[in-house]
């Protein structure tokens, strides 16, 4: 019965111990006799342990004792915003740094000290030469001494696509007239309190896929992105299906003030198209049909191989050099197409009882740029095809 005694006493001297901590919390008094009140004042700052306690804290420590620094405890979380955490000091002016090694025999009142966090602020640059146009993306808070890393930088830059219209990042930039491009290693410099330092971001409008080479080409093929041609493709000989694509091809030729455009255009050469329909007629086109918004700028495709097949059941087929249909709003502009074609089509004596264009015939039919079109609502300008047959 004694040693049941002795258990609910400790209990209830535990629970009284608890609830007079608490109580210090709230009223910022500790009735423990014999004890030293350690006040830890937030100045603005929320402790996390879970439960947030806001204001301030007291702590009670026997005398003679070190005071252990909240923010040291596990599970303990200390935070004011993005505001950037410089320690605990002695005197409300926060001029003194309290000293931890310094054991405690009275009560004391300790200080949080915050500063303004250190900013890269990232802008994009919508027009050069106007300044009042620019779009702040974000504020990337970072520590004193902290680089503006291409983590942080890709975040902005991917974001480009939510925007309205969109846009395809380009580089970062330390000025607005995009002179000097940004060293990602740049670390902050530890300035005075809040020290912003800009970051400026090039964009072009839209979204893009940017295309040097034949397996990124066959890649953007696969999107509804424009097409930004960045050099001549050699697609070594393969077979090329352009017949999905219908959107802008080659804006970069255009200019927009951020780019010199090549007024030559770019050449993708040295591939086969061989029936872009699998139908009863198949197609015999770069593109089979342009959409609304389509737009084929500046762009050569030379060594162009056509390979022309029978195909099972087929009633016919149809050709033309860059498209057989184009949609009202379709632009295509200083295109030229060259190259040869292999026909291998055969009468049949099937249902469709097919016969095959002659070679004079397929040659003029190559000639044709876009077979079907309304001319006042599709622009075809400064641009011409020529495929010749091979020798047999």
């Amino acid at each position: 019965m004694k040693t049941k005694f002795s258990t609910a006493l400790t209990v209830v001297l535990v629970l009284l111990l608890a609830m007079s901590l608490l109580a210090a919390c709230n009223t910022g008094e500790v009735n423990l006799e014999g004890k030293i009140n350690v006040t830890f004042m937030f100045n603005g700052g929320v402790l996390s342990k879970p439960q947030e306690v806001s204001d301030s804290i007291i702590h009670a420590y026997e005398p003679n004792s070190y005071v252990i620094d909240i923010t040291k405890y596990k599970d303990y979380k200390f935070a004011n915003g993005h505001m950037i955490f410089e320690g605990w000091f002695a005197d409300p002016e926060m001029t003194v740094p309290w000293d931890f090694t310094q054991k405690v025999t009275k009560d004391a009142t300790l200080y949080a000290k915050w500063s303004s966090p250190y900013t890269f602020v990232v802008k994009l640059v919508k027009d050069p030469a106007d300044a009042s146009k620019d779009q702040q993306l974000g504020v990337y808070y970072v520590e004193p001494g902290t680089m503006f890393n291409a983590e942080g930088a890709n975040t902005y830059g991917k974001n480009l696509r939510n925007l309205t219209p969109k846009r395809t990042f380009l580089g970062y930039y330390e000025d607005r007239n995009f002179e000097t491009e940004w060293n990602l290693a740049t670390v902050h410099e530890q300035r005075e309190d809040g020290y912003e330092i800009p970051v400026y971001v090039k964009s072009i409008e839209g979204a893009w896929q940017f295309v040097s080479t034949y397996e990124e080409l066959k890649a953007a093929l696969k999107t509804s992105d424009g097409i930004w041609l960045e050099n001549d493709i050699n697609c070594n000989g393969e077979r090329v299906d352009f017949s999905g694509y219908s959107n802008v091809f080659n804006r970069a030729l255009r200019g927009d003030g951020y780019f010199n455009p090549n007024p030559d255009g770019y050449t993708i050469s040295n591939f086969e198209i061989s029936g872009q329909r699998d139908t009863s007629r198949p197609s015999y086109s770069i593109f089979d049909e342009l959409g609304s918004s389509a737009q084929i700028n500046n762009v050569h495709f030379t060594n162009v191989k056509a390979v022309l097949t029978n195909r099972p059941d087929a009633g016919g087929i149809d050709i033309a050099a860059l498209a057989i249909s184009a949609q009202n709003g379709a632009v295509v502009d200083g295109v030229t197409i060259s190259g040869t074609f292999n026909s291998q089509l055969k009468e049949t004596t099937d249902v469709y009882h097919f016969v095959p264009p002659t070679k004079e015939e397929l040659q003029r039919l190559f000639t044709v740029l876009v077979r079907d079109y309304d001319a006042n609502k599709v622009t075809v300008t400064n641009s011409q095809a020529n495929l010749t047959p091979i020798s047999q």
